[in-house]
């Protein structure tokens, strides 16, 4: 792929080490003109296969095995791969056979995995399980912890020796659970002042050593309001920060923080139109997100709040087909408005925003629910037939990457956007990237067992998007099938792709199609 502008190399890596090890026969490596890769052959009895990235030192893969230990524990492998997917080691981990994985988080030399009960769970006294993998001398150490059974989860965070699990309980204020999880005390903070109210996220301020609680808090029968509660290491509430949307029409629909220092805090997030109260807080297809918001909070006080209608930015246009455009134009034109009075009413999911060249850059993925109807005959009480549709759910349709980039000032710099063209999926979380090298970012995603790629500078497209394919293992490897693919930032320029294959290879002695988790190593190259 040869690029005059700006070079971009995805290096499905075949040169950076003499060989790489297949975890099903560690003892022969593959040929260097191969690519980084693993297979581990995937059944229908085989659990989900994760990872949880370690920078430089590798990453762990770990899943969930059909190996019991007794009536009530199972086996969970961790298995250790370097940067070259060598693998290191393996261990078991006893777990509850009713919990399932809930969530990661990596510090500078500890994994740390947060397992939950499943709904409705009978005879199990625990009901969170929270395993540190220490990666300089890989021991693992694990913690038990009960929450009351009529809590729903909202967040989980690691600072210093402690873990907190937030929850949210029904017209009741929200909790952090935190645990000490060097002397296993457990201890249960209420935040939201006495109101009923619910938490968006929480943040480790790991810079200043404190907590950033994001909240929706109820002061009446719907009237909602956002704040920032500021906790200390042990839960104690160090300030309370009123943040508002400034106009009555307009809601937030999530909030982040990024800490600047002791005194500032840069909130950010996205908002729709409409009054407040309307707005579930955890309601993933709500469709009502009109466009992005930034401020800054210095000393406890909201300053100078930027709201940016996706229908203000420069490449908006990219996002709607000429009839929505002419439609637009029309509503204009008959109120005698401006764009911003106008949404788009999207799904998005909100990336942690990155701070770049002095700017911060907010990026959203937008998605749309698909169904398909699904006809069948009925018969009425008289034996006449008639039909009937259901719809069915087929996935979550992924459709564009939208970015921003503001000032220190709140101001927009540059904007830009991703197109999707083949993603769907029955799972919801960001599957895009970006990677600046200097003023230019590379954005991509994984689909199909190819990486799609684009090359922007701000407003402008550098390289239009392109596709190439992700190395198989043997030459004359067909791809048959994929699905749960991922590629996720590892170190450096290098990422990982992973997900589940279907592959077929007809110049094997072997004929029939085989079915397995992979994960290769690749690179962005400038």
């Amino acid at each position: 792929m040869n690029r005059s502008a700006f070079f971009l190399l995805i290096a499905i890596i075949c040169f950076f080490s003499s060989r790489a090890y297949s975890q099903n026969n560690p003892s022969s490596g593959q040929p260097t003109d191969q690519p980084v890769r693993i297979e581990i052959p995937a059944t229908p009895e085989t659990g989900t296969y994760e990872i949880a990235t370690l920078g430089k030192e590798g990453f762990v893969l770990f899943f969930k095995s059909n190996e019991p230990l007794n009536d009530s524990m199972v086996k969970w492998y961790f298995a250790k791969y370097d940067e070259n997917i060598r693998q290191l080691w393996v261990k078991s981990i006893p777990v509850p056979g009713a919990m399932e994985f809930v969530s990661k988080l990596a510090s500078a030399d500890t994994l740390t995995f947060l397992f939950h009960a499943k709904a409705k769970t009978r005879n199990l006294y625990y009901s969170q399980f929270i395993l540190r993998l220490l990666t300089r001398d890989n021991r693992f150490s694990g913690k038990f912890t009960r929450v009351p059974d009529d809590v729903d989860f909202r967040g989980f965070q690691v600072l210093g020796r402690n873990a907190y699990l937030c929850f949210d309980q029904k017209n009741k204020p929200s909790h952090v659970q935190i645990i000490d999880l060097l002397s296993g005390v457990v201890t249960d903070h209420q935040v939201g002042q006495g109101n009923t109210s619910s938490i968006l996220s929480i943040t480790a301020d790991t810079m200043n050593g404190r907590l950033l609680v994001s909240m929706k808090k109820q002061f009446s029968r719907g009237t909602y309001e956002n704040y920032i509660d500021i906790l200390d290491p042990a839960g104690s509430l160090l300030n309370e920060i009123l943040i508002s949307p400034v106009s009555a029409n307009r809601f937030f629909r999530d909030v982040g923080f990024l800490p600047v220092n002791r005194d500032k805090i840069i909130a950010y997030g996205t908002y729709g139109y409409g009054e407040a109260q309307k707005s579930n807080p955890h309601n993933t297809q709500a469709g009502d997100v009109a466009g992005l918001f930034i401020c800054p909070v210095v000393n406890g006080i909201q300053h100078n709040i930027t709201m940016t209608n996706f229908l203000e930015l420069k490449n908006a246009d990219k996002m709607l087909n000429a009839k929505e455009i002419l439609t637009l134009k029309k509503k204009k034109e008959k109120n005698n408005g401006s764009v911003g009075d106008y949404s788009l009413n999207l799904n998005v999911l909100m990336h942690p925003v990155l701070f770049h060249d002095g700017q911060f850059v907010l990026f959203v993925e937008s998605y749309s629910p698909e169904y398909q109807s699904q006809n069948y005959t009925e018969f009425d009480f008289y034996g006449r037939p008639y039909t009937v549709s259901v719809p069915v759910f087929e996935g979550y349709r992924y459709q564009y990457g939208i970015l921003a980039a503001y000032s220190g000032e709140g101001q927009v710099v540059w904007d830009n956007t991703m197109e999707v063209r083949n993603l769907r999926a029955f799972d919801l979380f960001p599957r895009q990237n970006i990677f600046f090298s200097g003023s230019r970012a590379i954005l991509s995603y994984l689909a199909e067992g190819k990486i799609a790629s684009k090359i922007i500078q701000e407003n402008e497209v550098s390289e239009p998007l392109d596709f190439t394919p992700v190395g198989q293992m043997n030459p004359g490897d067909k791809l048959v099938s994929d699905s749960k693919n991922r590629m996720i930032p590892w170190y450096d320029n290098y990422f990982l792709c992973y997900g589940y294959q279907e592959i077929k290879n007809i110049a094997l002695s072997d004929n029939s199609n085989r079915r397995v988790f992979y994960c290769t190593k690749i690179r962005f190259e400038p």
